[in-house]
Parts: structure tokens; C-alpha cells; sequence
């Protein structure tokens, strides 16, 4: 579908072109189902299109929304008569694609049962007359203005819907008394700017893909369900401010000890089941206040951890130790524990006492 492809923007599409087969030849204005015209010097971007969202009634306006998002500085405009319009954009000729004097393909009246016009997007095309009366034509032919007066003729055996909340993809108003003729249509139509031509004595008003014109001209016949919201472009919203209870002074810093913003702690003092200082969360409003034991342990130092560990293995040292440990110590040089340790541990005494005792080190 063409109006997806367009929604990569144009770096997208255009590193795409090379891998396309080129022609030297054009297909004629009713075979094509779109087409797509960059150009790069004026950086406008026309497409047409038969089918996709950009030919529905409920996502038209959101599609064509998010593509002129993503072509940002172009012109996007849709085409309503086909290859011949593109043609006109270069300064060709539009009448060689164009296929003068075969005939139409007729549009059948569709009953309001029909299978057809089951789906959400049925596309059709809707005709209404000031009278009241109210027709569907299916929309895999030609677009019924293009029949001329002769259309009135079919129009009297044609199934009424009373009021049509289809999303059809074009439609007509007819005005009887005054011999006014308005239309419009989302796909593109081939000849689409010659209708005033197809139908003398009428004055005929080409409304492109404004639909709500014939709404306004048939309201009690044309009311279809509503269309998808077209998007708004993107702005970063502002940040939200959060209020928070604060924690401290304001000048003071920040430190692990201080309560976070969403907690209050008490006074230092512990609780009378002296699990440590009471803690109160504070919820939501309605909320019970919740109160939980932070349980504080004593402050103990490196020292006093480390000593318990270490007492065992001095008394290994001191205990089996008889010779002079090393010459460092026997030099008079400084030595801690650990030095004096690790000495102990590499000496090797002169003679192997008669009973060594098995030393087991406990505490750690």
C-alpha cells in the first residue's frame, strides 16, 4: 500500500528507488491502483492511491496526518486524477495515458444486506437525492458520476438504505430541483476534473476528499460512525513536580543515615521492646499508617572484629615456635604480629621436639 510506504519519509523511500524496475513507458489512467511523483527540486511529494488507509473514510485524515509528519519541509498532496495529474505536475501531456471513448464499467446498487458492505471499511460509493432517497454502488467499478444524466435512469430500481453510517469511499448529492451536482472521492478517479463536462445543464462542484460536504447537504441520509482521531505531533511533556516531605534541613546534605523523603523516623530513642527506633510509613491518603521494628545493631569496630579471628593463630605461633624466627626479628628490626607470623610459620627448628602438640585454632 502506497500510504505505508510513505511513512518512512523520504530518505527511506528514496534509497529504496534503486532497486525498482525502470520503465519508458506509462500505463494508462484507469489501470494503476497509485502512484508516487518526488520531486526533489520543489520537494513536493504527490501520490495517488485506490486502496489503503489513504483511500478510507476513517483513517484518510490520520494517514495523511503521520505522513506529512514524516516529510518534514515537503509538500504532500494527494491526487485525485491519477497518472494524467502526475503528467500535468511534469508538463506532459495528460492525454497520453489517457483511454478516450471505452466504455465504463457500471456500478451495481448493493441491497443494505448485502455481504459487500459487511466490513468496517466496505469503501463504496454513496448516492443520495434531495428527494430522500439514499444508494450504495459497489466499489470495484467505474465512479457512478462519470455515467452522466444517464445515471438517474438506474437510480429508480436502486435499493434504498434509508440512512447510510457506512465508510464509503466516495460519494454524490444530487439536487433535483436545481440541477446541482456535488461530489467527491477518496481514491483517485480517472477524469476526475472533466465531470462538469460528462454532465451539461448541471452545475457540478468537485469537493475532492472533503466528504463533510455531502454530510452538510444530506444529513438525514449520510451519517457515517466516526473516523479515527488524527494524531497531534509529538511534544515532550514537562516534568511533573512531586512534593515529597522532607527529609532534613534543607541545606543539609544528603547521607545514608537520613530517612528517605517517603519515611519519617522517630527520635533515636528505642522502643519499649527495644528492637530499635519505630519507623512510620506513610501511605496514601485513607491509608492506616503502618508501623514496622527497625532492628539497630551495636557498633562494633574493625578491632573488634578482627581479634577474635586472629587470637587462635598467635598461640599457634607462640606455641610451637623454639628457634629464632628469622633474622629480621633477631636483628632487632620492628616486626607486627603478622610478620612475626608468617616467620614462625617459614623457620625451621634445629631439632624436631619429642612431642609436637596438635594445635586446632578455633574462633573462626
Amino acid at each position: 500500500m502506497i500510504a505505508l510506504d510513505l511513512l518512512d519519509g523520504p530518505d527511506a523511500l528514496l534509497g529504496t528507488l534503486p532497486e525498482l524496475r525502470r520503465d519508458d513507458w506509462w500505463l494508462d489512467d484507469d489501470i494503476p491502483h497509485g502512484g508516487v511523483l518526488v520531486d526533489l527540486g520543489r520537494t513536493a511529494l504527490l501520490f495517488s492511491a485506490r486502496e489503503g488507509p489513504s483511500a478510507e473514510l476513517r483513517h484518510r485524515a490520520a494517514a495523511l496526518a503521520l505522513i506529512r509528519a514524516a516529510w518534514p519541509g515537503w509538500t504532500v498532496r494527494p491526487l485525485y486524477d491519477g497518472p494524467a495529474e502526475l503528467r500535468t505536475h511534469l508538463g506532459l501531456d495528460p492525454e497520453h495515458v489517457r483511454r478516450r471513448g471505452t466504455p465504463l464499467d457500471r456500478a451495481p446498487f448493493l441491497a443494505p444486506d448485502d455481504e459487500e458492505l459487511a466490513g468496517p471499511d466496505p469503501g463504496g460509493t454513496l448516492v443520495t437525492l434531495d428527494t430522500g432517497r439514499c444508494h450504495v454502488a459497489s466499489a470495484a467499478f467505474d465512479h457512478p458520476v462519470r455515467e452522466g444524466p444517464a445515471l438517474l435512469d438506474r437510480l429508480a430500481d436502486a435499493p434504498d438504505h434509508g440512512t447510510c453510517r457506512l465508510h464509503v469511499s466516495s460519494g454524490l448529492h444530487l439536487d433535483l430541483e436545481r440541477r446541482r451536482l456535488d461530489w467527491w472521492s477518496l481514491p483517485a478517479t480517472p477524469q476526475a476534473y472533466e465531470v462538469p463536462r460528462l454532465w451539461p445543464g448541471w452545475t457540478v462542484r468537485f469537493h475532492r476528499d472533503d466528504w463533510q460536504q455531502h454530510a452538510r447537504r444530506a444529513p438525514a441520509r449520510f451519517a457515517p460512525a466516526p473516523s479515527i482521531p488524527v494524531p497531534r505531533p509529538w511534544r515532550p511533556s514537562s516534568p511533573k513536580r512531586r512534593t515529597a516531605a522532607p527529609a532534613g534541613p534543607a541545606t543539609a546534605p544528603w547521607s545514608p543515615a537520613s530517612a528517605p523523603p517517603a519515611e519519617t523516623r522517630s527520635g533515636p530513642a528505642p522502643s519499649r521492646d527495644g528492637a530499635g527506633p519505630e519507623v512510620r510509613t506513610r501511605g496514601q491518603p485513607g491509608q492506616v499508617p503502618v508501623r514496622r521494628r527497625v532492628a539497630v545493631a551495636p557498633p562494633r569496630s574493625t578491632a573488634a572484629l578482627t581479634r577474635p579471628k586472629i587470637a587462635p593463630w598467635r598461640a599457634a605461633a607462640s606455641s610451637t615456635s623454639r628457634q629464632v624466627r628469622s633474622s629480621s626479628v633477631a636483628s632487632g628490626a620492628s616486626s607486627s604480629w603478622p610478620i612475626a607470623f608468617h616467620a614462625c610459620r617459614k623457620a625451621t627448628p634445629a631439632s624436631r621436639p619429642p612431642t609436637t602438640p596438635r594445635v586446632s585454632p578455633t574462633g573462626l
